[in-house]
């Protein structure tokens, strides 16, 4: 080997460059902040029972999104314990939840929501030890979901309502879907009375236990801690239907055809696409999860060779014949063959009517309406002109159409075809039924564009995304009216097209929204801008804009000592709205560690600040220390500028905590509404300054209150407990103050509110066990003034017949219970006749229970065909007698062998019943039958 004098000085400059990296690898993990960490053990209620496989979630809090971020998730092991590291310093919130749903999730310590949750404090390298949880059981349901044969159905769709007592009502609680073995679980369930519905796309919906309907279906109780088993849905197969489709000859399968059913809605008779299939290579679709009851049927060929057509060979929807769907059953047979379609086909040219008109061309055709009176576009076949110009649109019936060519990028014009300037006054083209129209071509001229560029406020940097307008003057309104918008490419360059020859100018703003808005030539608004002269068939360049940045504004926020930073305060900038007269919220931010804060990106004009502490501790204030939005001092921001030193000093703030009962003074009440009053010196006398609602455990706390004196009120949401005003006070005006002190609490605002009182029970038929839905139960209370009694409420039995009337104030009341259709004899508490003789009713500070009632059944009548009968509007009614006792179905028949029912049941009227008969598509015979 050769000796190099180099080669001892190269080996000691590499070895002194790596050991100066080794330094400052060293230096910058000194300068890293020490990663901390946190452990504990999570249990069953017990404290003891350890818990495996709990998800354990750290968040910490981000200021800018105003929002707690998740940043590291672990699951305890077989014995409860858990353990993060390489967390940063700083205030941390952890999350437990249990992904089996076998116990509720919680925040540390013991709280259900993350606003509640207590912040662990993460220091240096150390590991905060006994961050422990014990968990709460919840409620499950599981079951598993099978089809026919027993198969298991994966991707069920399980939905559970749960009763809620204070509404009286069923509301969606969760939902869960069946896995590949059918199985599902409903898990983190609260106590109570649930219930379960199944459904997917192809099985007909249904509720646990076998139920048609939700009225029907069976209630399920819930247990914290215990699981209910065996929930199970064995799901009928909506119906199918099949055929085969082929081409003119009746014989030659064609493949792909799309063929698409459509059911009717219910409630409002239209048609909707329920289900498609695709024709295989020997012509035959099979499609599923088709509703019972009629059914329509498209067959459509996306190439456009074939026709599209409906069932029975009809050319729209309306006209399709029905095909009765049942469920669990295939209707086979439902074939079609389908004719050559027309077309027609051209090739587009530039105004010299040679060279091709580029890539975004495309080709509308358009249809008479006689009903409407106008040409009306095609709902699906358009063409594309390619890269020659040449186009084709196939799948059109034989007819007159008129033809559109548009040009996407706007360097052409819009015509239509043979050169006309609109739809009404272009040329007819006539389409047969297996040939191509050819020679349907056009000649497009070129518009005016505006061409440039748009940069930052360097002239250099290009801003992507920019949007640019192009105005012109409209004599009528007397204004400048945007006719095109475009927008900058990646190199700042833009072009506006579509323009007829005349003077325009043009707006540039920034698609980032971080520059100021400007118009031609750096013109600040549209008024003062210049004009652009554009000609048809030139572009007119150089029409550029370089944006300035817009304002911004920055401040600091401390404490009242005028010296300690507060971090997190909540800064919100508002701009005023001309048009409405009021202030809109238009950026947030939040301080830094130092307090400072800075608001970027603002648009020129008047601005006004809000300061607020999210927790609470300090109170709420504007700029120029002002109370109020309406009196905060404007900020007034232009572009390229920053208004510095909008600084705050905030004072502390009080708060009012206490706990809501209910008459035992023990119970809890949630979501009470509590709302702090203020005095304001006129009407009238007390406002309404700030309120909040009761947690789980009855308690509440208001923050963020100016130092004075308060009232508090008490407001039950669910309406079972009677309002009142601290201290036991019926009305505001006798109501105790509640002195607020800033940085103090102001604790023991309790309230121990009465129960209203409540009539509760079930209305049945004369057996005294058949539930009857939409009975009204009125109350009745006596007017002393009047000597009279009067209707003080009133409700509706639910489906299951039983009624709750809440909100009643102490006192006599009677009842009545009437049957709005007559098929049950109205009566008065208790079985009487009449309002002076029924039983009166003595209802307490609670509930009363049990105040039932069995209604007796009017005579039935048997219904007595009489015949049809004209409605006066060319329609047809089926007329019978009847009576109000019984439900009767109307039925109908083609064929005089296989009845159908029509509509839905109904209950009949004393005497003459007339029922409207739909009278479109083939002879039918129709029949009334009683149900049962």
């Amino acid at each position: 080997m050769r000796f190099s004098p180099w080669f001892p000085v190269k080996r000691i400059f590499a070895a002194m460059m790596m050991l100066f990296a080794l330094c400052a690898v060293v230096q910058l993990a000194s300068a890293a902040p020490a990663a901390g960490g946190i452990q504990g053990k999570v249990t069953g209620p017990d404290g003891t029972t350890p818990l495996e496989n709990i998800r354990v979630r750290s968040y910490h809090y981000n200021a800018a999104d105003d929002d707690w971020e998740v940043v590291q998730t672990v699951f305890t092991l077989a014995d409860g314990t858990y353990h993060m590291e390489g967390l940063d310093p700083g205030a941390a919130r952890l999350h437990f939840f249990d992904p089996a749903g076998a116990f509720a999730a919680e925040y540390y310590d013991d709280s259900p929501k993350s606003s509640g949750a207590q912040d662990v404090l993460v220091t240096g390298s150390t590991t905060v030890s006994g961050i422990d949880a014990s968990l709460s059981p919840t409620g499950r349901i599981t079951g598993t979901v099978t089809g026919t044969g027993g198969v298991p159905l994966e991707d069920v769709y399980v939905e559970l309502h749960r009763w809620n007592e204070e509404t009286e009502d069923w509301e969606w609680e969760t939902e869960a879907f069946s896995r590949t073995d059918g199985s599902y679980v409903a898990g983190w369930l609260r106590a109570g009375v649930y219930r379960v519905g199944f459904s997917d796309d192809f099985h007909v919906e249904e509720f646990f236990n076998e139920a048609p309907s939700f009225d029907l279906a069976e209630d399920i109780v819930v247990s914290l801690g215990n699981t209910n088993a065996g929930i199970d849905a064995s799901m009928v197969e909506k119906g199918r239907i099949s055929g085969t489709v082929t081409g003119p000859d009746g014989i030659t399968p064609l493949e792909n055809i799309d063929v698409t059913a459509y059911s009717r809605e219910p409630s409002n008779g239209d048609w909707y696409r329920s289900h498609s299939a695709r024709t295989a290579a020997d012509g035959t679709y099979t499609i599923e999860g088709v509703e019972s009851g009629n059914a329509r049927v498209r067959f459509r060929d996306a190439a456009g060779e074939f026709l599209t057509e409906y069932h029975e060979n009809a050319s729209f929807l309306e006209a399709a014949g029905d095909i009765v769907v049942a469920d669990a059953n295939t209707v086979s047979g439902i074939d079609a063959s389908l004719v050559r379609a027309g077309s027609l086909a051209g090739t587009l040219t530039g105004p010299d009517g040679v060279t091709p008109p580029g890539e975004y061309l495309r080709v509308f055709v358009y249809q008479w309406n006689a009903g409407s009176g106008e040409w009306e576009m095609h709902p699906d076949r358009e063409g594309h002109a390619d890269a020659a110009g040449n186009y084709i649109i196939r799948g059109l019936a034989a007819g007159i159409y008129r033809v559109g060519f548009f040009d996407s990028s706007d360097v052409h014009f819009t015509e239509y075809y043979d050169n006309a300037p609109d739809v009404g006054s272009a040329s007819d083209v006539t389409v047969v039924l297996g040939a191509t129209t050819l020679g349907i071509d056009a000649s497009l001229a070129l518009t005016g564009v505006i061409s440039g560029r748009v940069t930052g406020s360097d002239g250099v940097t290009a801003r992507e995304y920019a949007r640019i307008d192009a105005y012109q003057w409209d004599g009528s309104t007397g204004s400048w009216v945007r006719k095109r918008t475009a927008w900058a490419g990646e190199d700042g360059s833009y072009a506006v097209g579509g323009l007829d020859s005349g003077i325009y100018r043009v707006g540039f703003s920034d698609g980032y929204g971080e520059l100021a808005e400007e118009y031609y030539n750096n013109a600040r608004d549209l008024g003062s801008a210049v004009d652009v002269a554009v000609t048809t068939g030139s572009v007119t360049s150089g029409i550029d804009a370089s944006l300035d940045e817009k304002g911004s504004i920055s401040g600091r926020i401390v404490s009242a000592d005028g010296g300690t930073p507060l971090k997190d305060i909540e800064v919100v900038a508002y701009r005023h709205s001309g048009h409405w007269g009021t202030w809109y919220e238009v950026l947030t931010t939040y301080t830094r560690s130092d307090g400072t804060y800075s608001f970027q990106h603002l648009d020129s004009g008047a601005i006004r600040l809000r300061f607020r502490d999210v927790t609470g501790t300090f109170l709420t204030e504007f700029h120029d220390n002002k109370a109020t939005l309406e009196t905060a001092g404007d900020i007034l921001v232009s572009a390229a500028t920053t208004v510095s030193g909008v600084d705050a000093s905030m004072v502390l703030a009080g708060s009012i905590a206490g706990t809501v009962t209910g008459p035992d003074g023990l119970t809890p009440l949630e979501n009470v509404y509590v709302n702090v009053y203020r005095q304001t010196g006129g009407f009238p006398g007390w406002e309404n300054v700030s309120y909040t609602l009761t947690g789980p455990d009855g308690r509440y706390v208001i923050e963020g209150l100016e130092q004075g004196a308060y009232r508090v009120g008490f407001d039950d949401s669910g309406g079972m407990y009677v309002g009142e005003y601290y201290d036991n006070m019926p009305d505001l005006g006798y109501a105790s103050d509640v002195a607020v002190v800033p940085g103090v609490v102001t604790g023991g605002i309790d309230a121990s509110l009465a129960q209203w009182g409540r009539i509760t029970g079930m209305v049945t038929g004369p057996d005294n066990r058949t539930p009857l839905e939409g009975i009204r139960v009125t109350v009745h209370r006596y007017s002393s003034w009047g000597d009279s009694w009067y209707s003080a409420d009133e409700t509706l039995t639910r489906a299951d017949g039983t009624y709750s009337i809440p909100a009643l104030q102490p006192g006599v009341a009677k009842l009545q219970f009437e049957d709005s259709d007559g098929s049950f004899v109205s009566e008065y508490y208790h079985n009487s006749n009449s309002l002076e003789d029924s039983t009166e009713i003595m209802i307490p500070w609670g509930p009363v229970d049990g105040i039932n009632a069995a209604l007796a059944t009017r005579n039935p009548v048997t219904p007595v065909a009489v015949g049809l009968s004209g409605s006066g509007s060319g329609s047809l009614q089926l007329d019978f007698t009847g009576g109000p006792a019984t439900f009767y179905q109307l039925q109908e028949s083609e064929d005089l062998r296989l009845w159908l029912d029509s509509g839905d049941p109904f209950r009949g009227v004393d005497g003459l019943n007339m029922v409207p008969l739909e009278i479109d598509g083939p002879w039918k015979f129709w029949r009334i039958r009683t149900i049962p």
